[in-house]
């Protein structure tokens, strides 16, 4: 998700910390870009995400008797949000609907 929505990914805090998804957008305008881009990926989920031998190296695992790895570790929507717009970004975003 954080490659979907620009964002990086950064393993904090030493051998007891844990990932943290940087904030890609700062401004309304950049988030309106931003859900722009990611709505255009969207169109082709499956090209952006995988890669192009993807079809071949999902073979190559199950031949070996592997599954290739779910993926399992998604914060709720709510905190995916404010790591990529700022919880105060969010908030006042928010309010602003609900005024």
């Amino acid at each position: 998700m954080h490659d979907l929505f620009e964002a990086r990914n950064v393993w904090e805090g030493g051998a007891t910390g844990s990932w943290w998804i940087h904030q890609s957008a700062h401004t309304p305008d950049e988030l309106k870009a931003l859900l722009d881009r990611v709505e255009r990926r969207l169109e082709n989920l499956r090209d952006f995400l995988l890669p192009e031998n993807w079809i071949r190296e999902k073979r190559r695992l199950e031949a070996l008797g592997l599954k290739p790895p779910l993926y399992r570790a998604q914060r709720g929507p709510c905190t995916f949000a404010c790591s990529i717009y700022g919880a105060e970004n969010c908030c006042f975003s928010i309010s602003t609907i609900l005024a």
